[in-house]
C-alpha cells in the first residue's frame, strides 16, 4: 500500500527495487494520513526570533468571512495542526497585547490525480503575513543555519536525509 503511493513506471527496470527498498526504508518521513502520531513528536530546532523594527507595530486586519465550505477546511486543518503540536492554542494567562494575528486564507484546488485515475479536491492553508512583515527587520529569508542542523542531526547517527515531507513539515 506505501509504494503504490509512488510511481517508478519511468524508472529503469533493475532500479525499481533498490528504489522502492529505499523509500521503505524511510517510510518514518512521509506522512501518512492514517497514521498521523508517526509526527507527532516534530523537528527538534531552536525556534529563530525575528526582532521587530523599533517603533512599529502591525496593523490591525480587518475580519473577513469565509465560505461555509472554506470554513470546514479550515476547521479540519486547524485540528489536524493542534493534533500534530504545530500550533497551539494561546491561554488566558498569555500577554495577548503582543500577539498579532493574520488573515487566513483556505485555497481549494482540485488536481487530477492518475494513480487514482480522479480528480481529488484538496485544501491548502495559507496566512497573509504582509502587515506582520512590514514591522521586521529585512531578512528575506530566515532560514537556520543549514550545515549547523545537519551537524546536531548526524550527530545522533544519522546518515541519509529526505525532502519528501518539505511540503507539509512546519518549523
Amino acid at each position: 500500500t506505501f509504494l503504490s503511493r509512488f510511481n517508478f513506471k519511468d524508472m529503469a527496470p533493475e532500479l525499481i527495487k533498490p528504489v522502492g527498498d529505499l523509500h521503505w526504508q524511510f517510510r518514518h518521513v512521509f506522512y501518512n494520513e492514517d497514521t498521523p502520531q508517526q509526527f507527532h513528536e516534530g523537528i527538534r530546532h531552536t525556534p529563530i526570533k525575528i526582532e521587530r523594527l523599533p517603533g512599529r507595530t502591525p496593523r490591525k486586519e480587518k475580519m473577513r468571512t469565509m465560505s461555509s465550505k472554506k470554513l470546514d477546511y479550515l476547521h479540519k486543518h486547524i485540528t489536524d495542526f493542534c493534533d500534530r503540536k504545530i500550533i497551539e492554542e494561546i491561554d488566558s494567562g498569555t500577554d495577548i497585547g503582543t500577539a498579532y494575528a493574520s488573515p487566513i486564507h483556505i485555497v481549494i484546488e482540485k488536481r487530477f490525480v492518475a494513480s487514482k485515475n480522479t480528480v481529488v479536491e484538496k485544501s491548502r492553508f495559507t496566512a497573509d503575513l504582509r502587515a506582520i512583515n512590514e514591522t521586521l527587520s529585512a531578512s528575506s529569508y530566515p532560514l537556520p543555519d543549514m550545515n549547523k542542523f545537519r551537524e546536531e542531526i548526524a550527530s545522533s547517527g544519522f546518515k541519509v536525509f529526505s525532502n519528501y515531507d518539505a511540503s507539509t513539515y512546519f518549523n
